[in-house]
């Protein structure tokens, strides 16, 4: 049997949950393993129903923190967000690839199984997505989305990354 979860059973996460992990775990916080089963399912939910294009109650902004979630790791992999909003498939891109780790982590966590890849390597994934399209964002910048200091660019490719992505296509 399946598992079956009633959605309305499940804890909010939304904005406020988001700033709070930021606050509390830093940008760490936001990857998959770091989330609660809750927040994960929910996460999961928000990218479902992005991807699908349903509109309304369920995907009012507050309520959302699928993009903003993408976007500050994206951001953290020192992508230049300016740039890169400038193309919707590009952010199409960044939550699809995001989505395959959320649910990546939902199944081992069924299954009981350890993977180290899913989290370790969605800096290196964004990098590699999306490191030739955009230029690599200023310290001032980073800044912006990263409240406790600006890190360093990290090296755009790296084989965890590389083989990530490729199991990701």
């Amino acid at each position: 049997m399946i598992l079956n979860i009633e959605k309305s059973t499940l804890e909010p996460f939304g904005e406020p949950e988001l700033v709070r992990l930021i606050e509390v775990k830093g940008e760490a916080g936001l990857l998959p393993k770091a989330l609660t089963d809750a927040q994960l399912l929910q996460l999961a939910d928000q990218f479902r129903e992005i991807q699908a294009g349903r509109k309304g109650p369920m995907l009012r902004v507050r309520d959302t923190v699928a993009l903003p979630l993408v976007l500050t790791l994206v951001a953290e992999s020192g992508i230049d967000l300016e740039a890169m909003c400038s193309d919707a498939s590009a952010i199409k891109d960044a939550m699809s690839v995001f989505s395959v780790v959320v649910d990546r982590e939902i199944v081992n966590r069924l299954l009981q199984c350890t993977d180290d890849v899913a989290d370790s390597g969605v800096s290196e994934m964004f990098q590699e997505l999306f490191g030739s399209r955009y230029p690599k964002a200023q310290a001032a910048t980073l800044n912006r989305f990263n409240r406790r200091q600006a890190q360093k660019n990290r090296p755009a490719r790296s084989a965890r990354g590389s083989a990530m992505l490729r199991s990701h296509r």
